[in-house]
């Protein structure tokens, strides 16, 4: 079978209408993987071959220097693992040699990062250790603490700029649903990602989360 580019997309769009991956998944998967594709606008995506002599983190490189002004910067690295999961996911099913009954090999569910030392150093891994400098940089006279009852006896304390902009509370929000450890209801099939919009807010002072 052919494996390049263009083929990648009807793979996925292939895997949620059978169902082998939730369809909101592939749906998702499907526009990040369009992100990232769209930095080879001018190249005929059906002449990439994801099998022979592709340079995945070559790629991966020249979407991150070409789209950094337009993303934050966990935006860029949820892209750029979903790219690498499809691509994954399509090159294991083309050598498959029973392609009717191949299932992806999906991640079992696992708790992710429940506290603050955690979401730190998920934080570090993402963004590095500059952005990381913003995260503990609690005393600026614009940011305002938000106590906020999570639940019975649990409060968490949201610490965020007084001129909190909506691009920032969409990508706040995106990664609250990474920390989430409820896997019920399909949860464990289901990713949230980034949107695709681009955004030209400042990035330069990240929402920070405590709990208590």
């Amino acid at each position: 079978m052919q494996t390049t580019l263009a083929n990648l997309f009807d793979f996925i769009d292939h895997l949620g209408a059978t169902g082998k991956i939730n369809p909101k998944v592939a749906a998702q998967l499907s526009s990040s993987v369009r992100q990232v594709a769209l930095t080879e606008s001018e190249r005929d995506w059906s002449e990439i071959d994801l099998a022979q002599g592709f340079d995945m983190e070559a790629f991966l490189q020249r979407f991150r220097e070409l789209r950094k002004d337009e993303y934050a910067p966990i935006s860029l690295a949820e892209y750029q693992r979903r790219f690498r999961r499809a691509v994954t996911m399509f090159l294991d099913y083309a050598k498959a040699e029973d392609k009717e009954n191949w299932v992806p090999n999906l991640r079992p569910g696992r708790p992710r990062a429940t506290n603050v030392g955690r979401a730190r150093a998920r934080l570090n891994m993402m963004l590095g250790s500059l952005a990381m400098n913003e995260f503990d940089n609690t005393t600026q006279s614009n940011m305002i603490v938000y106590p906020f009852p999570l639940r019975q006896s649990v409060f968490a304390r949201l610490i965020l700029p007084s001129d909190l902009k909506p691009a920032e509370v969409e990508r706040l929000v995106a990664f609250l649903r990474s920390l989430a450890v409820d896997y019920g209801s399909g949860a464990a099939n289901a990713e949230s990602l980034p949107t695709a919009q681009s955004t030209a807010e400042p990035q330069n002072r990240l929402p920070t989360l405590t709990a208590s």
